[in-house]
C-alpha cells in the first residue's frame, strides 16, 4: 500500500511526524502515516498528502494501514455536548503517545474530543448518586500548551470525581489508591484500583458514604510530590483515618502519571502490599 512520508521532518514520534507547515511556516505541522493526514495547531490548518505534495513522498510498505475505525473507543452512555463521534488522529496521538493510555483505556474511560478546544474530554462521575448533572473534565492535546484542566457541566468539582471501573469493582480491589488527577490512573495503569480525586481535597461529609463501604478494605493516598500534593495527602489521611481501617500515605518523588505501569506495581509493591 502507498503511504506517503516526509522527506524531511522535524522529529518523529511513532507514526507521528513532526513538520514546518507551508502556510504558516511554523513547524507544529504534525503528520500521521497511518491516517494520511495531518494538522498544523498554530494555523490550524487541516493537511492531506495533496495540500504537503512538496514535503511528502509515496513509498511502498509491506505492512498494511491499520483500519483506524477498529481503534476508536467506545462512545460513552451520554456524550459530552458538541463533541465529535470518534476521535480524530490527534487525540489518538496525544493519549496513546503523549499520555501512555492503551486502546482499552481509552474505550473504558469513556473520553470523548471537543474540536472547538482542541481537547480530550473525560466524564465526571457523581459521588451522591445520578441526579446531578452530566459534568466533564477536558485538557489540550498541545503537549506544550500551558494550562489546567476546565470543567463543564457544574459549577464545581467537589461533587464529582473521576474513576474507570465501577464502584463495585473498585470495591474488590485489594487495595483502592488514591491519586491527584485524571492521567494519574491511566499512565500508571491503575484504571483498576484508582479513583483520581480531581485536584488535593477530600470534601467532607459527602463523601464519606463511599469510604463507609470501604471499611476495613485498605487505602493507599498518592498525591503528587509537590508541597501542594503531600499537604493534600496528610489532610487526606487525617480524615480517612477515623473511616478505614488501614490508610497508607505513599512517599514517592515522582507523581503516578509520570510512572510506567511496572514503576507503579513496583511502587504499590514496597510501600501497600508489603505491609498490608
Amino acid at each position: 500500500m502507498n503511504r506517503f512520508v516526509p522527506r524531511s521532518y522535524v522529529r518523529k514520534q511513532g507514526s507521528e511526524y513532526q513538520l514546518r507547515c507551508p502556510v504558516c511556516g511554523k513547524a507544529n505541522l504534525y503528520w500521521n502515516v497511518r491516517k494520511q493526514g495531518g494538522q498544523c495547531f498554530t494555523c490550524q490548518t487541516n493537511h492531506n498528502r495533496h495540500t504537503i505534495a512538496d514535503l511528502v513522498e509515496g513509498r511502498l510498505e509491506a505492512l498494511p494501514l491499520v483500519d483506524l475505525r477498529e481503534l476508536l473507543p467506545a462512545r460513552p452512555k451520554n456524550p459530552a455536548p458538541e463533541v465529535e463521534k470518534d476521535l480524530p488522529w490527534q487525540a489518538l496521538w496525544y493519549l496513546q503517545d503523549v499520555r501512555r493510555m492503551s486502546l482499552q483505556q481509552i474505550k473504558d474511560s469513556g473520553v470523548t474530543y471537543d474540536p472547538a478546544k482542541d481537547s480530550v474530554v473525560f466524564p465526571l462521575q457523581p459521588k451522591h448518586g445520578d441526579d446531578l448533572p452530566l459534568a466533564y473534565m477536558s485538557r489540550s492535546t498541545d503537549p506544550d500548551r500551558k494550562g489546567s484542566w476546565r470543567i463543564d457541566g457544574a459549577s464545581d468539582k467537589q461533587n464529582y470525581w473521576h474513576h474507570c471501573a465501577p464502584v463495585a469493582a473498585l470495591a474488590q480491589a485489594k487495595c483502592l489508591v488514591c491519586v491527584e488527577g485524571i492521567f494519574d490512573i491511566y499512565s500508571p495503569g491503575l484504571e483498576h484500583c484508582a479513583v483520581a480525586l480531581l485536584g488535593t481535597k477530600l470534601y467532607e461529609p459527602g463523601e464519606f458514604w463511599f469510604w463507609r463501604h470501604r471499611f476495613g478494605t485498605p487505602v493507599a493516598v498518592w498525591m503528587d510530590p509537590d508541597p501542594a500534593g503531600q499537604a493534600g495527602a496528610i489532610a487526606i489521611k487525617k480524615v480517612l483515618d477515623q473511616i478505614c481501617s488501614k490508610v497508607i500515605a505513599i512517599n514517592y518523588p515522582k507523581e503516578p502519571g509520570d510512572c510506567s505501569a511496572d514503576e507503579a506495581r513496583e511502587v504499590l509493591r514496597e510501600q501497600v502490599h508489603s505491609v498490608l
